[in-house]
């Protein structure tokens, strides 16, 4: 009885593949490229999402920091005390809701 040779040679429609005893399938080179492209520019895209996001974060942060010194300055400037919203240049206290 002859051996079984792996890999085995087959073709698709259009292109060869190698075929191996476990199951694995090596692929065209010409398909293979297909997705290769289509990965590389999503992991340049993961790549940009990622860097755009830090740079949020960052922005966010700064931000906050900003609000914190404004609200800071106020509550020392007008003697404030408790929370206010802010809107057009209005302080407006934030009510406490009182329990019972």
């Amino acid at each position: 009885m002859k051996k079984e040779r792996w890999p085995k040679h087959k073709m698709g429609k259009n292109y060869g593949y190698e075929e191996y005893e476990d199951g694995r399938i090596q692929i065209a080179g010409v398909m293979s490229d297909i997705l290769e492209k289509a990965l590389d520019e999503q992991r340049a895209l993961n790549a940009f999402v990622a860097a755009v996001n830090a740079h949020l974060i960052a922005s966010f942060k700064t931000i906050e920091k900003e609000k914190k010194r404004f609200w800071d300055k106020v509550r020392e400037e007008y003697g404030l005390k408790g929370e206010f919203t802010y809107r057009d240049g209005i302080l407006t206290p934030i009510k406490e809701e009182k329990e019972g």
